[in-house]
């Protein structure tokens, strides 16, 4: 019975760990693919200028200074990034739209103590 015993646990050992290397020969596998995806978009993301919101608000602005537009007039972000502009550039100019209307907190000026 012993004998048994100890050729169950060695098959269930051998079956567990048959197991184990096909997950992680999966599990790598999928790991592997993914890296592959993602490492040129990390590398193009890199390679891009960093994102300063003050510099893109600035162009924001400098849109409607340049048109001679008057305040109230709407352009859209085509027209504010450029026609032939890349996707990450829309979305920045779209942040920058973002930050320059945010509402900003009311600073409060200091009280002098009335005594």
């Amino acid at each position: 019975m012993d004998c048994r015993t100890t050729d169950a646990q060695e098959n269930y050992l051998a079956s567990a760990q048959k197991y184990e290397q096909q997950l992680e020969t999966s599990l790598g596998r999928r790991v592997k693919e993914w890296e592959e995806r993602l490492a040129p978009l990390l590398a193009e993301q890199e390679s891009r200028k960093v994102f300063d919101v003050h510099e893109y608000s600035s162009r924001v602005l400098d849109n409607f200074v340049e048109r001679g537009l008057a305040p109230g007039t709407t352009l859209t972000l085509e027209e504010v990034a450029g026609p032939e502009a890349a996707a990450y550039e829309v979305i920045r100019h779209f942040m920058a739209s973002l930050h320059l209307v945010r509402p900003r907190p009311k600073r409060r000026m200091p009280v002098a103590d009335r005594c």
